[in-house]
């Protein structure tokens, strides 16, 4: 068997090539946006599972205050923080049995903007008279946030318990 060719009366044209041609303006720009987009969410879905924020206890301005201690908020990304906000929350007893809750007004702080690597003090012990010596307490600090690219707040929580060490003075310990 052999093939033969089909032949193509003279009086129809021939069939158009078919040319490779460029994509349109349109797909291009479709196609940049797209991989910029997917580039973005990915970048900011590893930003929420990289640490954040540290929140650390510092060295006391006087080691007989146990109120002197600074609280500090860190930002350890490669990439600012916005709509920062610090809440402060103060429990626990004096010796002698007298309670302290100080959870009121000015406790908390709000930062539009809190860049790479830089810190901040929580407004944690502003204007608390001590009483008497501390027998108990808890400090709460409670840190809300939005990394850059991420239209969603996160938040982070860290409580510190005091603890009176070897020589009677009051220590801040993480919990």
């Amino acid at each position: 068997m052999s093939k033969k060719k089909k032949k193509t009366p003279a009086s129809e044209p021939p069939p158009p090539i078919i040319r490779n041609q460029p994509p349109s303006s349109l797909k291009r720009a479709v196609k940049w946006i797209s991989v910029t987009v997917l580039i973005c969410a990915l970048l900011s879905g590893l930003m929420t599972l990289a640490p954040v924020l540290a929140i650390e206890v510092g060295a006391p301005g006087d080691p007989s205050n146990p109120f002197s201690y600074p609280f500090t908020v860190s930002n350890k990304m490669i990439v600012p923080l916005f709509g920062v906000t610090i809440v402060c929350k103060e429990e626990g007893k004096f010796t002698g049995g007298e309670p302290f809750d100080n959870n009121t007004g000015g406790r908390e702080e709000t930062l539009s903007m809190m860049a790479p690597q830089r810190k901040t003090t929580a407004p944690c012990h502003r204007g608390f008279d001590i009483k008497a010596p501390l027998e108990s307490g808890t400090i709460t600090i409670a840190v809300s946030y939005s990394p850059f690219l991420w239209p969603f707040k996160m938040s982070t929580i860290r409580q510190f318990k005091a603890d009176m060490n070897a020589d009677k003075k009051t220590v801040w310990l993480p919990q």
